[in-house]
């Protein structure tokens, strides 16, 4: 666990009610799925390390752990590192706790190492303080001497309390918007990170000597690639990479850490998913997506040049009908969201706030007006660019999609963009709370949705898929899979098809690892 939790402390051998088992009774070791275990993060290293006379011959310390605890393979690459003896439990994450554990570890974090003088600890700060002190005579140092040990330690805060609890919160909070917070937090620990490794030409931390904060960082920055597979951000740098291969390389962690596939496919099952309603900021997030795209083909359109020998009529009317053809989807799935929340998700909001619908609900009386604005102007534009292409001039073309689409249009659609986010802003930091309330009934809501948007869904659902990261698409689907998978398989298998026909095969295939119940809408 972390390094200096009020509860994690040593514990004399003869407080617990029973001492840990003999070798031989031991559970046996978690099957390679087993799910990760974590523990809190403290900012600072225990002060004094635990002590412990040194240890006869014939005794050693025993390490005992559950799932892929990073923690856990901190205190074993040191131990590796050392070449010392010790022995390794290592219990299924579903395995009952043994009595010795909650006297050994009243907050029943992992790891917990039981010293040759009998006592416990459950701190892996003071572990490895323990093991570089007691293994010091004759064997390499894990404070190089050219760095000493004030910078170490200062090295050390730093990695837990700013590097690895950020991790943690981006890793596994429950909340994405707690995820999101700790991302730029995140971002700038590797950043510090990977300004010491280009001060130097070594390969590791300090230079070409192992040391201790090479021990810390490197369980829990070799795990950066499941940062992008979970969260769809990439904070790795070139020099920071190849501080990773390194110590991959390095037998005291190549022997001991855990395949990276093997902690991802954990955590396929391990790490929480959002409720079914989260499924509405999804959404919004899929109409800034096509925004974008809209005023991505229309910047397009205008970069082209009248006098380009490459300029084609169909190059003009092909984004021309790119950019209609986004709005026109954009004004159908707008209209389609603002009806099921008028008909289902206002009302129960009312139920449970009453009046806290009323500005959202006037926003939604304005934007009729301009939705029908939008998509029969940007019909309109593409017939009328249809038009100019038949005379078989691609500069003339050009010259109506970009009075059509450029200046004050492109402009206008920028600012509806805007407002409708806001909206969007709004409703989530005052409406989206309310689904706290509903409890065991929002699935059932959820559901009500699901098929009073069926007449469209198999327009809608690939323009969510298209716009959504790997991570949020598997979200939206387990969302779907709460409201039909169980009680309507022949429309679980429909979304499945839908899926199937608008991804790539490697997306789908990506889908269905994060999300093994889409193996059902095959």
């Amino acid at each position: 666990m972390g390094s200096s939790h009020s509860k994690a402390r040593k514990t004399a051998a003869r407080a617990a009610p029973s001492t840990p088992p003999a070798a031989d009774e031991v559970p046996k070791a978690a099957a390679a799925d087993a799910a990760t275990a974590t523990a809190p993060i403290a900012a600072e290293v225990p002060s004094p390390a635990v002590e412990a006379a040194p240890a006869p011959a014939s005794a050693v310390p025993e390490l005992f752990s559950r799932g892929y605890c990073p923690f856990t393979s901190m205190v074993r690459i040191a131990l590796a590192y050392k070449k010392a003896d010790y022995k390794f439990t290592l219990w299924a994450p579903n395995d009952p706790a043994p009595e010795w554990l909650a006297a050994a570890s009243p907050d029943n974090s992992v790891p917990v190492m039981r010293l040759p003088d009998g006592s416990y600890t459950n701190q892996s700060a003071a572990m490895l303080d323990w093991v570089e002190n007691v293994y010091a005579a004759g064997e390499p140092s894990l404070v190089p001497s050219d760095v000493g040990a004030e910078k170490v330690k200062e090295w050390l805060t730093f990695a837990r309390a700013q590097f690895i609890s950020s991790f943690m919160k981006v890793m596994r909070a429950p909340k994405p918007a707690i995820q999101k917070e700790f991302q730029p937090k995140l971002k700038e620990a590797i950043e510090k990170i990977n300004a010491q490794l280009e001060s130097h030409s070594g390969k590791y931390f300090f230079g070409n000597d192992f040391s201790m904060v090479d021990v810390v960082l490197a369980p829990i920055i070799r795990r950066l690639p499941l940062i992008t597979y979970f969260r769809a951000v990439d904070f790795t740098t070139p020099r920071v990479t190849a501080y990773i291969a390194e110590l991959e390389k390095t037998p005291a962690v190549e022997q001991v850490v855990w395949p990276l596939d093997s902690i991802r496919k954990s955590l396929i099952n391990a790490l929480p998913r959002r409720k079914a309603m989260s499924a509405g900021s999804l959404q919004h997030k899929t109409f800034r997506f096509q925004y974008n795209k809209a005023i991505g083909f229309t910047d397009e359109l205008l970069a082209l040049s009248p006098s380009s020998a490459d300029l084609t009529v169909e190059s003009v009317v092909s984004l021309s009908k790119k950019i209609s053809d986004r709005i026109v989807t954009i004004t159908l799935f707008i209209d389609n969201h603002a009806d099921f929340e008028e008909n289902i998700i206002y009302p129960k909001f009312e139920e449970i706030k009453p009046g806290s619908t009323k500005f959202a609900h006037e926003e939604h009386e304005h934007e009729i007006g301009i939705l029908k604005e939008f998509k029969e102007g940007y019909a309109a534009h593409h017939a009328a660019v249809e038009e100019a292409a038949a005379a078989g001039d691609a500069a003339a073309t050009l010259a109506k999609a970009v009075s059509l689409y450029g200046g004050a249009q492109l402009e206008k659609l920028k600012q509806w963009r805007d407002s409708m986010m806001a909206h969007c802003d709004g409703e989530e930091k005052h409406l989206f709370p309310l689904t706290e309330s509903l409890g065991d009934k929002e699935v059932e809501l959820f559901r009500k949705v699901y098929y009073h948007c069926c007449p469209v869904r198999e327009k809608l659902l690939p323009v969510v898929l298209e716009s959504l990261t790997p991570p949020e698409r598997m979200q939206y689907m387990h969302n779907m899979s709460l409201a039909v998978h169980k009680v309507d398989p022949a429309e679980w298998s429909l979304c499945g098809r839908i899926a199937r026909e608008c991804l790539s095969k490697e997306e789908y295939d990506d889908l269905v690892e994060r999300l093994p119940v889409m193996v059902d809408a095959q």
